[in-house]
C-alpha cells in the first residue's frame, strides 16, 4: 500500500515538475518567435522595401474584384474587432469573473485588453506607417492593425478564461470560433481597404506575444496562489 501511495505521489510530482519546466519554455518560445516575426515584418514595410511593394500589389489586385456583397459582409464582420465591441465583451467577462470570484483571471483579463490597446497605440506612433491609398480612409497610422491585434488578444484571452472556468468541453469549439473570428476580422481590414496585409499580420504577431505574456502571468499567479492554499488544507 505504501509503495502504491509513494508511486502515485512521485508521478504527481513528476507531472508538476514537467509543467513547471515546459510551460515557461513554451511561453518563452512563443513570445520569441512572435516578436521575431513582428520585427521581420516591421523591417520590410518601408516605402521602397519588398514587403511594402508586395502590400501595394495585393491591394491593387484585390480592390477591383471585391463585390458589393463581400463589402457588406466584411463591413459587418469588422465590427467584431472594433473597440466598442471588444469593450462590451470586456465588461461582460469582467462581471462574470467578479461574480465567480476569479480575481487572478480578472486581473489577467483587464491587463490583456487594456495593455493591448495601449501597446498598439504606442507601436503605431513608433512606426508611423501611412494607410493604403492616395486618400486614406482613416486618419490614424496603419501598422500594426488595431483590429487584428486587439481581437487576437481579446478572443484568445476569452478562450483561456473559458478553459480556466472549467468549461473544458467547450474549449475546442471556443478555439475554432475565436480563430475564425480573428482571421475574418483581419481579412476584413484588407478587403475594406483600411490596412495592408502586413499591418494585419504584424497585428497578429504582436497580439500573440502580448497574449502569451498575459496567460503566462496568470498561470504563474494561479500556481503561486495554489501553493499558498495547499498547506492550509
Amino acid at each position: 500500500m505504501r509503495a502504491l501511495i509513494r508511486g502515485a505521489w512521485l508521478r504527481r510530482l513528476a507531472a508538476v515538475r514537467g509543467a513547471l519546466v515546459w510551460f515557461p519554455l513554451l511561453s518563452f518560445g512563443t513570445i520569441a518567435i512572435s516578436l521575431l516575426g513582428f520585427a521581420e515584418i516591421a523591417d520590410g514595410i518601408g516605402r521602397n522595401e519588398n514587403l511594402h511593394l508586395f502590400d501595394r500589389a495585393v491591394a491593387e489586385a484585390l480592390q477591383p474584384h471585391v463585390s458589393s456583397s463581400a463589402l457588406t459582409f466584411f463591413a459587418a464582420i469588422t465590427l467584431l474587432g472594433a473597440g466598442a465591441t471588444l469593450s462590451g465583451v470586456g465588461v461582460i467577462v469582467s462581471i462574470v469573473l467578479v461574480a465567480k470570484r476569479r480575481l487572478m483571471e480578472l486581473y489577467a483579463w483587464i491587463l490583456a485588453l487594456a495593455g493591448s490597446g495601449l501597446l498598439n497605440v504606442t507601436l503605431k506612433g513608433w512606426f508611423m506607417r501611412d494607410r493604403p491609398g492616395d486618400t486614406p480612409l482613416l486618419a490614424s497610422w496603419s501598422f500594426p492593425s488595431a483590429h487584428a491585434m486587439n481581437s487576437f488578444v481579446a478572443y484568445g484571452m476569452l478562450v483561456y478564461v473559458i478553459y480556466r472556468l472549467g468549461a473544458r468541453g467547450w474549449t475546442p469549439a471556443a478555439i475554432a470560433m475565436a480563430g475564425a473570428i480573428v482571421l475574418l476580422v483581419g481579412a476584413s481590414r484588407v478587403v475594406l481597404g483600411f490596412h495592408y496585409f502586413t499591418d494585419v499580420l504584424g497585428g497578429f504577431m504582436a497580439g500573440l506575444a502580448w497574449l502569451t505574456v498575459c496567460v503566462t502571468m496568470s498561470e504563474a499567479g494561479l500556481r503561486r496562489q495554489k501553493r499558498r492554499v495547499t498547506p492550509e488544507a
